[in-house]
């Protein structure tokens, strides 16, 4: 990889990121929202994927849709959310909305020495404060699936629910779940 390229794959990540933290722009209308406890569960973590992994994508979506699938939660995304959506054999970013940001999926990773590196994150927002999901992509970079214009983390995933006193939260293991989107 030519030098030029990792610190505008750095910048990209960081600036997806910081996107997906401020919980995205955009207006709703369009998304369904499904939630159910999913009697088939999450898909378990057997390995496939991984570093410009071609094919194995997990719940492929149509093009401009995501989906989530964690902690007996189900969401079907159509809306994009404050990140243009961009998926390559080595690099990721999107965002996905439902209403005017009750719900957000989103984020973004590259490669690095030939590991997956960065954050896919479901928010729920509610009255008592934010839900968050993440995927375990430090933990299970072979989660992540990407084929064409379609990506995929399908492995652990760790939650942070809001605490009473307003203090961060530590995180709680939820499972293996889903998140996947297609540009």
């Amino acid at each position: 990889m030519a030098r030029g390229c990792r610190p505008r794959r750095l910048l990209t990540l960081l600036v997806a990121v910081a996107m997906l933290l401020a919980a995205c722009s955009g207006t709703g209308g369009g998304a369904s929202n499904e939630q159910s406890a999913s009697e088939n569960g999450a898909p378990s973590d057997d390995g496939s994927g991984g570093a410009g992994s071609s094919g194995n994508v997990v719940s492929p979506q149509p093009p401009g849709s995501g989906y989530a699938m964690v902690d007996g939660l189900e969401y079907t995304f159509d809306t994009p959310g404050g990140i243009s959506c961009t998926v390559t054999d080595d690099e990721f970013a999107f965002s996905h909305i439902i209403g005017d940001n009750e719900i957000v999926l989103g984020g973004g990773a590259s490669i690095s020495g030939g590991q997956w590196f960065g954050s896919v994150t479901l928010r729920v927002f509610a009255d008592n404060g934010v839900t968050e999901y993440s995927a375990k992509i430090v933990d299970n970079p072979s989660g992540i699936a990407v084929d064409g214009n379609s990506v995929s983390y399908s492995g652990p995933m760790e939650k942070r629910a809001p605490s009473n006193d307003g203090s961060p939260s530590e995180p709680e293991d939820v499972g293996n779940g889903t998140f996947s989107a297609t540009c």
